[in-house]
């Protein structure tokens, strides 16, 4: 229909035309240089109208105008808000002509479908919400680093500021932490969902060093750790491909608001811990998710409250446990190097490649998907933690401090009194005591090394 309305003149010849000639649509625009489209507008309104041919004597352009004018009023009536059809496009599966149907069987008279979707693109075109992505109610969560760092006193470089925004509500959530190695990426995960109360289906990281293992255009490698907590949330990570902003522009977006409504407000005091600093944080938050839209309805927490998190799924019964993987050698002594600390596995597996779960207080190695040994993880450097079972037969003989003292008792109380010692300083003797002593014996006299641990002894 013309935007533009044509004088009631032309109006009373449509109807003239159509009920008393028997016009067709077609014929009449030709008659009257209109549209097709115009008249059948037109008949329309006057079929509302219960108006026909002739009209009644008393019925003059105004009445007329009102007559067909004021139908089109009730169908305006009828509508449903836009910003109710665009919350029910948000739920899952959902379509606009599902929309439509459920708005007709409420008003039959309502408008047809074509209208109804000009009419709603028109609205999301007006408002001028970010809506090239249509996000689904609680179904992605963005999360990235904000480019601004802040200084702390705790801590000898700037903290870094972790956002996550839920796609739908823009609802968000952000933290300082010490740096963006793996461990911190995945704590800063943890604490965002208890903050949700709620899962969402998927998460949505940058190409990050923490989330990547090896970057990929197309078919990126996901972290085994980031992997294994998006398993054990069951969602899925949706990596953003890299230089495509687009990918990630909610996120993006999160990022500026947090660093101009709250980081910038912080001031540039250094703060004294990174608690502290995390404090003020959280209460910025307050602020931001209350404030309400300027062009939608609500506010982020509103939103989220009222559209997301019904959509969700629960938290686990646990939350986490933070495992990170890495791949190692297995040395000739069966031990593998984990942070500096050595952990056994079995004798039989030296010189191979074995897969290393370190956690929150164990390591664990697998070779393939089986297990073959597991210990409590070790915060120091340099040392051994050696399962005796782990040995060859040999080597277990060594472990078994009566055989061993019987031996060196053998060669007198010296000897026997220097290795009970070495054995008392080590927690394994294989590792603090390299059997030199015993094998002297091979090339010594037994006095001889019996004078020797005598001379030791003393000095």
């Amino acid at each position: 229909m013309s935007n533009k309305r044509v004088s009631m003149r032309a109006i009373r010849d449509v109807l003239r035309l159509h009920f008393r000639e028997g016009y067709s649509n077609r014929k009449i625009a030709k008659c009257l240089s209109v549209s097709a489209s115009t008249v059948r507008a037109y008949l329309e309104r006057a079929k509302y109208a219960g108006l026909s041919w002739p009209l009644p004597e008393d019925l003059d352009d105004h009445g007329l105008e009102s007559r067909l004018y004021a139908e089109a009023s009730v169908r305006h009536k009828s509508e449903l808000g836009w910003e109710e059809v665009h919350r029910e496009m948000s739920r899952s599966s959902m379509t606009l002509k599902l929309v439509w149907q459920s708005y007709r069987a409420t008003y039959p008279d309502g408008y047809g479908y074509s209208r109804f979707c000009h009419l709603y693109r028109a609205w999301r075109h007006r408002t001028q919400v970010t809506m090239h992505l249509h996000h689904k109610a609680g179904e992605k969560l963005y999360v990235d680093f904000a480019g601004m760092t802040i200084k702390v006193r705790d801590q000898p470089k700037p903290a870094q500021v972790f956002v996550a925004t839920m796609g739908f509500s823009s609802y968000t959530y952000a933290e300082a932490t010490g740096d963006q190695t793996l461990r911190s990426f995945i704590g800063a995960h943890r604490r965002a969902f208890e903050f949700f109360g709620a899962v969402p289906a998927v998460v949505v990281p940058d190409n990050l060093k923490a989330a990547v293992k090896k970057a990929h255009r197309y078919d990126p490698e996901i972290n085994p750790t980031y992997q294994e907590m998006c398993e054990h949330y069951d969602l899925v990570a949706l990596l953003a491909r890299a230089r495509k902003p687009r990918d990630k522009v909610k996120v993006e977006s999160a990022v500026k608001v947090v660093e101009q409504w709250i980081l910038a407000a912080l001031g540039t005091v250094p703060y004294l811990t990174l608690d502290m600093l995390n404090e003020r944080i959280a209460k910025g938050l307050v602020t931001l998710n209350d404030t309400p839209f300027q062009k939608r309805e609500g506010s982020r927490r509103s939103q989220f409250e009222a559209v997301d998190l019904p959509a969700m799924r629960p938290l686990p019964s646990k939350p986490f446990e933070y495992r990170e993987w890495k791949v190692a050698t297995v040395s000739f002594d069966y031990h593998v190097a984990v942070n500096k600390w050595f952990y056994s596995v079995p004798y039989r597996h030296d010189r191979r490649k074995v897969n290393v779960c370190v956690g929150e207080a164990t390591v664990e190695l697998y070779l393939g998907n089986q297990r073959i040994a597991s210990h409590m993880l070790c915060p120091k450097a340099y040392g051994w933690s050696t399962h005796p079972e782990h040995m060859p037969s040999n080597h277990q003989e060594y472990t078994q401090q009566h055989r061993l003292l019987e031996r060196a008792a053998q060669i007198g109380p010296n000897t026997e009194k220097v290795a009970l010692t070495t054995i008392e300083r080590r927690r394994h003797p294989e590792q603090g005591f390299h059997w030199g002593l015993l094998d002297l014996k091979r090339a010594y006299p037994g006095e001889h090394i019996e004078a020797a641990c005598k001379w030791v002894l003393v000095h």
